[in-house]
């Protein structure tokens, strides 16, 4: 009896469920946990679905084709607490995005991770306290007209993120600094400036001034203008320079009167020993070296016309000179001697002309006494010998050995001031010879008090003379004796000079005779 029930039961439940599917009729099989619905429209376009083998939990699942009957999972997901979750990107096309009341503003309270673009229109904020940039983030930031579009919490310092990254942060002094830190971890404050307002309209190559403190507003009040050359210009009134000026390179010209309330500071070059034709192109004070010839300067280089220049001595050995004539227009021949100085107007780029010096200029009748060769006398000891050239009376002095010539009853007139300096010249002809020079010394006895049965010379004054080189013509040599080195230094008393050729001395390097002819003594 019980088999036969199950069996009856069997068949009927499969007639039922033909039946069902052939009118398209939903059908109430039963209740409970083991049975389900399956529900069709009527009109075949339904059926069942399909979804995947296994799912996420809380996954928001996704239509896979156009069917309708294929579903898939999404990758996001809606928890408990209706949180959303998705692992790839948010395509917000339309519309705002609400979390509050839909007014196109989105608070994030925490961090917000983008790794790739995050773009934000111009009609909406981003309030969020850390943006963490994981690769490259173009921002568009928007804002309202009263509010700022991006606020930065102050700090004291910070540190690049990583290699590769730098950071831009505000530092927590007074005012706020905006600094940025490289991927080294050095701090840079970033520049505070901004854009300068300038005047509606200007005057041409204008200075312009600021006005005010705050460094963003000039002026057009300076009257001083900058041209071509360049040249400074004050448009009207006077220039006043309160502070050092230095003018250095080319030459400056000022084209009106220059008050000068401090210190005018000239730089002084050095003109090289045994330079006859020394530059001045870059300094106002030029001083000379010891020579070891005598030397004359006949013009100097690299002038420009009206340049005005000092030239002074810094040495008194082989001091040089500068002659009246030639390039010069002087007072009188100058030697340069240690501390003397000569002021120098360049007319034009070879003729200078003489404003001042700093000592007493020769008198015009500065001569005192003179001696030939026929008014020595020959000392027994080494003696110059007596020559004739061209019929006319030398006395040879020799290239080897140290010869002299001794002049006696020589007198300094009523004229000599024992203030002045005392010139002697002495003339000579290299004999056969047409190059090097020749040094002659000149001794001085007071024979006022002194014993004749011994000498009492001075210490010897020297100087060089160089060679004339056309063979026969005369060469000076300029003797200076200071104020009171000539012995005794007074007038109308007598005196012996000894006249000698150091011809053991470096500085005597002409090969040959030196023919004495003349001896001047001047004062200056």
């Amino acid at each position: 009896m019980r088999y036969l029930w199950v069996g009856f039961g069997l068949s009927l439940l499969l007639l039922v469920v033909s039946v069902s599917m052939q009118t398209g009729m939903a059908q109430d099989l039963g209740s409970g946990d083991e049975y389900g619905l399956i529900e069709g429209d009527g009109a075949g376009a339904g059926g069942d679905v399909v979804g995947p083998g296994s799912s996420i939990d809380e996954s928001i699942c996704r239509f896979d084709g156009l069917t309708g009957k294929i579903i898939q999972g999404s990758g996001w997901t809606i928890t408990d607490t209706n949180v959303l979750i998705g692992a790839g990107d948010y395509d917000q096309s339309g519309g705002n995005i609400n979390d509050d009341s839909g007014d196109g503003i989105v608070d994030i309270a925490g961090d917000m991770n983008v790794t790739g673009e995050y773009a934000f229109n111009d009609s909406g904020e981003f309030n969020g306290n850390t943006l963490n940039d994981i690769g490259q983030i173009n921002y568009t930031l928007g804002g309202s007209t009263d509010g700022p579009l991006y606020q930065q919490i102050e700090k004291a310092a910070e540190t690049a993120p990583a290699a590769g990254f730098g950071r831009w942060w505000i530092r927590n002094d007074a005012p706020n600094t905006p600094m940025f830190t490289d991927d080294t971890d050095v701090d840079h404050v970033l520049n505070t400036g901004g854009d300068v307002t300038g005047p509606a309209s200007n005057t041409d190559n204008h200075i312009p001034l600021f006005s005010g403190t705050t460094g963003k507003v000039l002026d057009d009040t300076s009257t001083i203008a900058v041209t071509a050359g360049p040249t400074l210009t004050p448009t009207t009134g006077s220039m006043t320079i309160a502070a050092d000026l230095t003018i250095s390179g080319n030459p400056t010209t000022i084209g009106s009167d220059a008050h000068i309330g401090g210190q005018v500071v000239l730089d002084a070059g050095t003109i090289a020993a045994d330079d006859v034709t020394p530059s001045i192109v870059s300094d106002s004070i030029f001083v000379t070296s010891a020579n070891t010839i005598s030397t004359g300067i006949t013009t100097f280089d690299d002038a420009t016309i009206d340049q005005i220049f000092w030239v002074c001595g810094g040495s008194n050995t082989n001091s040089t000179t500068i002659a009246d004539g030639g390039n010069f227009a002087l007072e009188a021949e100058i030697t340069l001697s240690l501390d003397v100085c000569i002021f120098l107007w360049a007319q034009g780029t070879s003729d200078f002309i003489e404003i001042s010096r700093n000592v007493a200029v020769p008198f015009e009748l500065n001569f005192l006494m003179g001696f030939g060769p026929n008014d020595g006398i020959f000392p027994s000891t080494a003696p110059a010998g007596a020559v004739t050239r061209n019929g006319r009376a030398l006395v040879a002095f020799d290239s080897t050995t140290d010869e002299n010539l001794i002049f006696e009853a020589a007198w300094l007139t009523d004229d000599y001031d024992p203030a002045n300096n005392l010139r002697v010249e002495v003339d000579s002809i290299c004999d056969g010879i047409t190059s090097g020079a020749v040094r002659w010394c000149l001794e001085v006895e007071s024979t006022a008090t002194q014993d004749f049965d011994t000498d009492g010379f001075a210490s010897a004054v020297c100087a060089n003379s160089t060679c004339s080189a056309t063979d026969g013509v005369a060469s000076t040599a300029i003797i200076t004796f200071t104020s009171g080195a000539w012995d005794g230094g007074g007038r109308n008393i007598p005196y012996r000079l000894r006249l000698s050729r150091d011809a053991d001395n470096a500085a005597d390097t002409a090969a040959g005779d030196a023919q004495f002819f003349h001896i001047a003594v001047r004062q200056q």
